[in-house]
C-alpha cells in the first residue's frame, strides 16, 4: 500500500520520492511478508484469483490514504470520516440480508460492541484521516504500517499466539521502516 500511495501521490502531487522513503516503504514491505508467515517454502499454495483478491486490500487502502488527503484539503477530518463510513455502511449493507444476525444483543456486549468500535476504528481512522492533511501522503501510509507490529504484539500478548522468529524479526523491520522516517542525516 504505500508504494501504491507513493507513487500515486508522484503522479498527481509531485510529491517527492526520496531515498528515505523508498527504502522506508521497502522495509515495511519486507517486514509485511515475514509477519504474514508466506515465507515459509511450499506451506502456502497462492493461486493467480488470490493474489488478484490480496492485491484489491492495498489498493482500496490507497485509493483512502489518497482520496482521503484531496478531500482532507478541504473538509475537517470528522466531516470526511462520516462520509467514508456512511458510504462504507451502504455499500455492506445489502450483504448484512445474507447473515445470521446476533439479536437481541445484551447490553453489556454492546458496551464493549462501543468501545471497541469507537477505539479501534472511528480513533484509529480519524487520527489517520487527521495526519492525511498534515502530512504527504507517502508519509502518512508509510506510518500506518506501523499497524502490523502492533498487531503481531497484542496477538502474542492478549491471544497467546506465538510469533515465529521471522515474524518478530518482520515485526522489527516495520518499526525500522517507520522509525526511519525520522531519520535526519
Amino acid at each position: 500500500m504505500p508504494a501504491i500511495v507513493a507513487l500515486a501521490a508522484w503522479v498527481v502531487w509531485r510529491e517527492a520520492v526520496t531515498g528515505v522513503r523508498l527504502a522506508a516503504i521497502a522495509l515495511t514491505f519486507a517486514g509485511t511478508f515475514l509477519v504474514s508467515g508466506l515465507d515459509v517454502a511450499g506451506a502456502v499454495r497462492l493461486s493467480p484469483g488470490g493474489l488478484l483478491l490480496g492485491l484489491g486490500i492495498p489498493v482500496t487502502y490507497a485509493a483512502w490514504s489518497l482520496f482521503g488527503k484531496k478531500v482532507r484539503q478541504k473538509y475537517n477530518p470528522l466531516t470526511t470520516l462520516t462520509y467514508a463510513f456512511l458510504f462504507g455502511g451502504l455499500v455492506l449493507l445489502p450483504f448484512q440480508f445474507f447473515t445470521a444476525q446476533p439479536f437481541p444483543v445484551p447490553a453489556p456486549a454492546l458496551l464493549w460492541f462501543g468501545a471497541l468500535i469507537s477505539l479501534s476504528t472511528i480513533a484509529a481512522f480519524a487520527a489517520y484521516t487527521l495526519a492525511l492533511g498534515r502530512l504527504p501522503a507517502s508519509v502518512a501510509s508509510i506510518l500506518v504500517m506501523s499497524e502490523i507490529a502492533f498487531v503481531a504484539v497484542y496477538a502474542y500478548v492478549l491471544l497467546g499466539e506465538r510469533l515465529a522468529p521471522a515474524q518478530i524479526a518482520g515485526s522489527l523491520l516495520v518499526i525500522g521502516g517507520v522509525l526511519l522516517l525520522w531519520w535526519r542525516r
